[in-house]
């Protein structure tokens, strides 16, 4: 939403703005395909994969669409402190 007017920032609107952005999602996806095929491929070998380890992932792998896709995503190109939450989560 670069560029255009957005409505201003409340507690109605951090729960209810969410938006579509393309470039998360598919790279999202990605990274869960490519990490549950490492997966599958280590588990072929006859290794052991922790679960702890795979839940942490699929956690960062939601940040990652958290701070993309909901009201911080939307107005992390209005507000200062919007952006400076959506880069220390993606850090």
């Amino acid at each position: 939403m670069a560029g255009s007017a957005v409505p201003p920032f409340t507690w109605e609107r951090l729960l209810t703005a969410w938006t579509v952005n393309p470039a998360a999602l598919f790279a999202v996806a990605v990274l869960g395909a490519v990490y549950a095929w490492g997966i599958r491929r280590l588990r072929r070998g006859g290794l052991v994969w922790p679960k702890g380890r795979s839940w942490c992932f699929i956690a960062g792998l939601g940040s990652i669409l958290l701070v993309t896709v909901s009201a911080i995503g939307i107005y992390a190109d209005t507000l200062f402190w919007d952006r400076a939450v959506q880069n220390i989560m993606l850090m």
